[in-house]
């Protein structure tokens, strides 16, 4: 379906469709399963797809004008896409049946990834796309869920079975630790 009644110069409208190519492959339409959470991370929307036989992040393309009233609306991924930087693509943070990935969140130079018992970061070096992304494992904590995590100026606190937790940098570093508030 298509956006309708977009007011001159831009703008929102609650309520209204717009069209996105490609998020059908990753939404369950039969069954009402769609992503139900997501990010902004280096001028790329990124869902948590629905399947739940792997936890898998979809990265919208970059091509996609981003002003008001224009919307991250290229999730296609044929075997047909150029190659280049700017294609969207998914991300496997883990194969672990244990673990589900219950949050994610763009701070400071990383995308966080929090499952029920861990914590990891996608970073890329000034060019982040398809193929140039690294993930790494953070820490052996994770957060319960979405409203149990949040980001400040100085650091990113999250909540699980545990207690309360920080994201800092380790010392001398450039790697990310958790550490017990």
């Amino acid at each position: 379906t298509y956006y309708l009644d977009l007011p001159i110069g831009g703008g929102e409208i609650d309520g209204t469709y717009v069209q996105c190519y490609g998020i059908g492959q990753f939404a369950d339409y039969l069954n009402g399963s769609f992503p139900t959470f997501g990010a902004i991370f280096r001028d790329r929307l990124v869902f948590k797809t629905p399947s739940e036989s792997v936890d898998q992040l979809l990265f919208s393309a970059t091509s996609d004008t981003l002003s008001p009233g224009n919307f991250y609306t290229y999730f296609q991924i044929t075997d047909a896409l150029s190659g280049t930087l700017d294609d969207p693509f998914t991300v496997n943070i883990t194969a672990k049946s244990r673990e589900r990935i219950t949050c994610i969140l763009g701070w400071q130079q990383s995308l966080f990834v929090f499952t029920s018992v861990s914590t990891y970061s996608i970073t890329g070096g000034e060019l982040f796309g398809p193929e140039s992304y690294t993930t790494g494992l953070v820490a052996s904590y994770g957060a319960f869920n979405s409203r149990c995590v949040l980001a400040t100026n100085l650091t990113v606190l999250f909540l699980n079975r545990y207690g309360l937790f920080d994201l800092l940098n380790k010392n001398n570093t450039s790697d990310y630790g958790s550490f017990e508030r």
